[in-house]
């Protein structure tokens, strides 16, 4: 797993709208799929050139800014879920 850092510009409006990319797992062993996907550099610019082209497409720039480590996408997950559960609490 890993997060895209970008920025997404759709007129004057400028905000960070970082995208999270995972590998999918096994649902009953948790083990990764197989084959195995590699996120190497290749693909790393594959995914980002679709991110820029899909919102171009939709009339807005996207601007991706750097591939951080599976520690931030986990962190991240970890962040949402836990807003997610205080608000069903609230």
């Amino acid at each position: 797993m890993a997060v895209l850092e970008a920025v997404q510009i759709e007129g004057r409006r400028k905000h960070r709208n970082d995208r999270l990319i995972a590998v999918p797992v096994e649902v009953v062993s948790r083990k990764p799929m197989l084959p195995q996907i590699r996120l190497d550099a290749a693909l790393k610019e594959s995914i980002s050139s679709f991110f820029v082209k899909y919102n171009e497409l939709q009339g807005r720039t996207f601007k991706p800014l750097r591939y951080a480590r599976s520690s931030e996408a986990v962190r991240l997950v970890r962040k949402a879920h836990e807003g997610w559960q205080s608000g069903l609490s609230a």
